[in-house]
């Protein structure tokens, strides 16, 4: 499923999060605008949370400070 898909599908109706609402209804976030609603949207935020980066090797994690 793609996230557009994802979006509609969880976030345009508030299942996502019940009260959080898409931005202006738009399943195409991108960027910024994606990362900041779903962080909303996150059950929970790890201490960790905005720390690790994960490349396309998922064994390979490198945790910046």
């Amino acid at each position: 499923m793609r996230m557009e898909e994802f979006l509609a599908k969880e976030g345009a109706t508030g299942q996502l999060k019940p009260g959080l609402k898409l931005p202006d209804n738009n399943t195409r976030l991108w960027g910024n605008s994606l990362w900041n609603y779903l962080t909303q949207a996150a059950d929970s935020h790890p201490d960790w949370s905005g720390k690790v980066l994960a490349g396309q090797d998922l064994r390979v994690v490198e945790t910046f400070k």
